[in-house]
């Protein structure tokens, strides 16, 4: 079958535009490969992406772009695909773009927090631990993280920011059970301490028990607490 699919495609007209096709797909699939491996290094280092510019060859365009130069002082392939198509501007499909960085590091962590979900639904119990913090712009947002055990070792993993509006104790126990019930995790099964104000969350967990209309075993611990 392969012998018959590759004498139709010798024979076909066009066959010089497939070669050049497939030829150009190819070049955009290595260097889409090394653009994945820096952001995969970077992120799993916590380490920043862009800096003050895009520039390639400034001091300043960030981490992003400063791992990729270097990379191709040791790669040809890189190099060349640098020299190409580097500072050319929008309408040139580089990958050196901050949008196609921010696009991968989407893509990347969607399929991070599938694997994360998948995980919490395989281990029996799980507890997860919600503070409020505002960012740099000021956005007041919960920071979710979780915890259970894998293989017989804790594991910890952080979820996401998720933006908040007010500190009300039935929107925050809303905001957290709406959140789990779209990543369909179960709430039933969650045991363990919930750490931000006390007064917010002791309300919060009593909406959580009335709603649920079951004991569960959730408590709260403060950050005061903790510091002492």
């Amino acid at each position: 079958m392969k012998c018959v699919s590759k004498s139709k495609t010798i024979a076909r007209v066009d066959n010089g535009l497939i070669s050049q096709y497939n030829a150009e797909i190819n070049y955009r699939k290595n260097v889409l490969k090394r653009i994945v491996a820096v952001v995969k290094f970077l992120a799993s280092r916590r380490l920043g992406f862009r800096g003050d510019d895009e520039m390639l060859g400034s001091q300043n365009n960030g981490n992003y772009l400063g791992c990729l130069e270097l990379i191709s002082e040791f790669h040809p392939f890189l190099a060349d695909h640098i020299q190409n198509y580097g500072n050319r501007g929008k309408g040139s499909t580089s990958y050196f773009s901050a949008n196609i960085c921010k696009e991968f590091i989407n893509i990347i962590g969607k399929k991070m927090l599938t694997t994360i979900i998948s995980e919490i639904n395989a281990a029996k119990y799980y507890s997860i631990s919600v503070d409020s913090t505002p960012d740099l712009s000021h956005v007041d947002q919960l920071t979710f993280i979780v915890r259970f055990v894998k293989d017989g070792k804790p594991i910890e993993r952080f979820l996401l920011f998720l933006p908040i509006e007010e500190h009300k104790a039935q929107y925050m126990a809303d905001t957290v059970l709406n959140f789990l019930e779209n990543l369909k995790i179960p709430i039933k099964i969650v045991v363990g301490r919930i750490t931000t104000t006390p007064q917010i969350w002791q309300e919060s967990i009593l909406v959580y028990r009335q709603e649920l209309k079951s004991n569960v075993n959730l408590q709260f611990s403060s950050h005061v607490q903790h510091i002492r």
